[in-house]
């Protein structure tokens, strides 16, 4: 939720409790992006926050929230190219380098989440996986398992199905059935806000099966919840992968959903994934 972040940064400013304000003030910002607020009101947070950040010496937390910026800044400009993205990882990791302890694992397991994320949404399944590759690594070292609210387990297993398309390897069945596992058991706890993204990953798993009834059941379900729950960025992607699916079977619904898909990352700002769509429509 925004409002108990947006009262402990206000809060934290008040009394003088600036690490306090600026960690809450980094973490609105993740879960602000992660809930599919608009890109453009995220960017203007980053540029608020990130000035206090620099203005009152707070550059871990600054550091913090380079992937968000890098990764509004690619899915909201025409400018996408996945060997820049490479760069920024690289640039980004160096920057990390420089602390330590804790909060260095942090920053550099998020920052090859997000990096992973815009990678995926770009159709570089490749470079996705090796995100999770290396964020597993990091996160290793320290035991920790992120979690971000159920996302990093979903975007996971979108990596792993895509890449069990390209390479029909059955080591990424077995990782896409841990990750549901996950986000099941969080739904089971009571967060209904998964519920899209277990029917999505179930759509797509029935997709590599060729249970195309089944599949598209799933994906009509995704949509719908990813609609109830007004996640934008989630319909959109539910609406791409639908596409796809339809235009796989020879479905003339496709074309609807691919410009389902490209209204609702219109919406959501993201106004670089929707020329990259446009690029890359098959029909």
């Amino acid at each position: 939720s925004f409002e108990p972040l947006l009262r402990s940064y206000q809060v934290g400013m008040q009394t003088g409790g600036i690490q306090y304000a600026m960690t809450s003030a980094s973490r609105l910002i993740i879960i602000s992006f992660i809930a599919g607020q608009n890109l453009e009101e995220i960017d203007r947070d980053i540029k608020t926050f990130g000035g206090q950040m620099i203005e009152y010496k707070q550059f871990i937390m600054h550091r913090m929230i380079f992937p968000i910026k890098h990764a509004v800044l690619n899915l909201s400009t025409s400018s996408y190219d996945p060997s820049f993205l490479v760069r920024q990882v690289k640039e980004q990791k160096d920057e990390l380098a420089q602390s330590s302890g804790k909060k260095h694992f942090v920053a550099t397991s998020e920052t090859y989440f997000f990096y992973g994320v815009v990678a995926y949404m770009f159709g570089e399944y490749a470079l996705a996986a090796e995100m999770v590759e290396k964020r597993r690594e990091v996160d290793a070292k320290v035991l920790r398992r992120p979690i971000l609210y159920g996302m990093v387990a979903f975007y996971d297993a979108l990596t792993f199905l895509a890449m069990a398309r390209i390479t029909s390897h059955y080591k990424w069945g077995v990782e896409v059935s841990s990750s549901i596992s996950v986000l099941e058991k969080f739904i089971q706890g009571g967060n209904p806000n998964l519920e899209n993204k277990v029917y999505l990953l179930k759509a797509e798993a029935k997709s590599l099966l060729d249970e195309k009834e089944d599949a598209l059941v799933m994906y009509e379900m995704a949509i719908a919840a990813a609609n109830n729950n007004a996640f934008i960025h989630e319909h959109a992607i539910a609406s791409e992968r639908l596409a796809d699916f339809l235009f796989q079977n020879d479905d003339p619904r496709a074309s609807h959903f691919y410009g389902e898909a490209h209204r609702l990352y219109l919406q959501w700002g993201a106004l670089g994934k929707c020329e990259q769509l446009c690029k890359n429509l098959p029909i």
